[in-house]
């Protein structure tokens, strides 16, 4: 469920997400919630949009098309100008990104977005009419690469995978938010994306307003989401019935 509301009423939200773009995409009710939250919006609010759930569930697929959405919310304002969007995509390990995450990017290509990757895979442009997103991998684990992600002038920082699960990850410290004081891609509405798996219950981003209180950036308005364990099959369940 989701805990925000836009208190801008002078800024009308963006009023669908973008599946006639890609047919094949159609989000459950928490992913299409997180996905509209992330287009709506005063252009100058900063906002950060948490989406837990557990594996499987679709929150790296979600979160793309989020950004789609507010690509799409930017030409609809007549805005298009100003994109791409820059994003920054970081995870604990370059292997990682290259095991998941780039691989569900690949897999929604197959579905229908059109990508181009560059540099070994550690840039990929989406373009349909006119690009739309240009997003650069970071993995934290390579010094060269956690400094580049500190740096980067963007508009989107999506921190993926921010808590470890099993063996595989080793999940990323809180002070990876630092990097969103460095977006500032002009006219995007800034956002911080965080997809993560259920964290022990000491885990910094359960008590996320605290860490950005310490990291001197509270201006990041915080906006939560968690999926349901049920969530997606009922909905694929709820879409079989509609169909028949």
């Amino acid at each position: 469920m989701s805990d925000f509301e836009d208190d801008e009423a002078d800024y009308p939200n963006f009023p669908n997400a973008p599946v006639a773009l890609v047919p094949r995409y159609i989000p459950s009710p928490t992913m299409e919630d997180f996905i509209l939250s992330t287009a709506n919006g005063h252009p100058r609010e900063m906002r950060v949009l948490l989406l837990m759930g557990s594996r499987g569930l679709g929150k790296t697929t979600a979160a793309l098309y989020a950004l789609i959405a507010l690509a799409r919310r930017l030409i609809d304002d007549g805005l298009a100008m100003l994109l791409p969007i820059r994003v920054a995509i970081v995870r604990d390990t370059w292997t990682n990104l290259s095991r998941t995450t780039i691989v569900t990017f690949k897999q929604n290509a197959q579905r229908g977005i059109p990508m181009t990757w560059k540099d070994q895979d550690r840039e990929v442009i989406i373009e349909f009419e006119r690009p739309y997103l240009h997003c650069y991998f970071y993995g934290i684990d390579n010094a060269q690469d956690a400094d580049k992600a500190q740096g980067f002038e963007g508009g989107v920082l999506w921190l993926e995978e921010v808590a470890p699960a099993a063996s595989m990850d080793a999940g990323i410290p809180k002070e990876a938010l630092i990097a969103a004081t460095s977006l500032r891609q002009p006219g995007i509405p800034r956002r911080v994306l965080i997809p993560f798996n259920p964290p022990d219950r000491d885990h910094w981003v359960l008590t996320i307003e605290e860490a950005l209180e310490e990291l001197d950036i509270p201006e990041l308005l915080v906006h939560r989401f968690d999926v349901p364990p049920q969530e997606k099959s009922e909905h694929f369940r709820a879409m079989a019935a509609a169909a028949m």
